[in-house]
């Protein structure tokens, strides 16, 4: 028995062995990749979720800047109104007694604009402020703070001490005099020239 075991041991050992002139050889090669024709339905998803949520925000950032371009643009048309008004104050077209909410109507269609004169008292008993303050319609009706408020310091009209006096003829023929002569002047400097 022992040589039976023995005989099949050894038959064994020759069939676990390979022989020394058979190694195996490890190849050199990258292992190939796999090929693939598209994209995964869940790569389709993501990016179709990426261009949804960037849609949206864009779209909001679009809308607010809209937004405040119109807001900008009103709040300088209601300026540029504003500084109209205080001009025509200062030249006494309007009137500096306070006033409820006149519409202007010179220079803007449907007459959406309002003007509102103030008077503030000042510490100089010969000086009044003058506050003018322009809004739009729906400003208006909601209670809301004007879009534009001026505010200026003028001489009182009452006094009377910003119209020039024609009660004075002399200083009135020197001031002449004088407007006369500077303009002979600079016509003998521009003619000496020539």
């Amino acid at each position: 028995m022992r040589y039976s075991q023995t005989t099949i041991a050894k038959s064994d050992q020759r069939i676990l062995t390979a022989p020394a002139s058979t190694k195996l050889v490890r190849s050199t090669f990258p292992p190939p990749k796999l090929s693939r024709a598209g994209l995964s339905l869940l790569e389709v998803m993501l990016a179709l979720s990426i261009l949804g949520v960037s849609t949206a925000i864009l779209s909001q950032i679009l809308q607010i800047g809209t937004d405040n371009g119109l807001r900008a643009r009103r709040i300088t048309q209601a300026q540029m109104l504003c500084e109209s008004k205080m001009n025509e104050v200062v030249l006494g077209s309007v009137s500096t007694q306070s006033t409820t909410w006149t519409p202007i109507t010179v220079g803007v269609a449907n007459a959406e604009w309002f003007f509102l004169v103030e008077t503030i008292a000042a510490e100089q008993p010969s000086l009044i402020g003058v506050v003018v303050s322009v809004s739009d319609a729906q400003s208006i009706s909601e209670n809301r703070p004007p879009l534009a408020r001026l505010v200026q310091w003028i001489i009182d009209p009452s006094l009377g001490m910003d119209s020039k006096s024609t009660s004075d003829p002399a200083a009135s023929g020197t001031s002449s005099d004088s407007a006369t002569s500077s303009g002979a002047a600079s016509g003998a400097a521009s003619g000496g020239g020539t």
